[in-house]
Order: structure tokens, then C-alpha cells, then sequence
């Protein structure tokens, strides 16, 4: 079961035609996303293998999971924002139910090139990576 605002997120991305009209959204929806503070682009939280800077930053606080996130790439910062708007404040359970297979369904990966395409199955796995370390799920 996807939370509502990702099903919104994915709803919006399937209505639009052409890859022109989706690189404006991921563009659009990247202008979205909360200020990623400074102190937070660490090591830690940069995601490897993305061709472009991209951080992530996963808290759980009681049992609910907190994401932050910023991409040097405006494409990329499109791509973060799908999960950190579309998962952000779910339960530890709920997110790690999720199944990437949304990624697909948006429509989003068909118009990237192959290097850009795996960064949101990388984020998300390492999204829950980190949920699991820190709950030993």
C-alpha cells in the first residue's frame, strides 16, 4: 500500500506524454523540496554510485522515519523529492514495505539516461539500509 501523497506524486507523473513534460516536472517538484542544511552534506550521507552530489539524510524518531535530501543535478533534486515528499513521516514498517516497483509505474526512469535511471532504485534501497540500522529491522 503506497502512502497518499506518493500515489499523488505517481498520478501526476503518469498523465504526462512526453519526456520534455516530465523532466519540467521532476525540475518542478525538486523546487519542492525543505532546505537541506549545510552541516548535513557529510560523508555519511552522500549517496555513492550517483553521477551527480546527492545526499540523503534518514532519521528515525520513535517510529517514525524523517528524510532530508538535496541533489546537485536539478533532474536528480526532481528525484529526491519524489521520496523525501512522498515517504517522509511514515512509519519504520510502512517504509520498508514499500516496494520499488512505484519507480516504474511514474514513468520517470524511461526518460533518463541509463546512469540517472538506477539513482532511484539506489536511494530508495539505501533509505531503507539506513531505517534498518538504526532499528535493527
Amino acid at each position: 500500500m503506497l502512502p497518499e501523497k506518493l500515489k499523488e506524486i505517481i498520478e501526476d507523473f503518469k498523465i504526462l506524454d512526453s519526456q520534455d513534460e516530465r523532466y519540467e516536472a521532476l525540475i518542478e517538484l525538486g523546487q519542492e523540496l525543505p532546505e537541506f542544511p549545510e552541516n548535513l552534506k557529510t560523508e555519511r550521507n552522500l549517496i555513492a554510485g550517483c553521477m551527480s552530489e546527492v545526499y540523503i539524510d534518514v532519521t528515525v524518531e520513535g517510529n517514525n522515519v524523517k528524510i532530508q535530501g538535496w541533489a546537485q543535478s536539478v533532474l536528480v533534486k526532481g528525484l529526491i523529492a519524489v521520496f523525501v515528499l512522498g515517504l517522509n513521516n511514515l512509519t519504520v514498517e510502512e517504509l520498508l514495505s514499500i516496494s520499488p516497483d512505484f519507480i516504474t509505474e511514474t514513468g520517470i526512469t524511461s526518460s533518463l539516461t541509463s546512469s540517472r535511471a538506477n539513482t532511484p532504485l539506489t536511494v530508495l534501497e539505501t533509505i531503507k539500509n539506513r531505517i534498518r540500522r538504526q532499528t535493527n529491522n
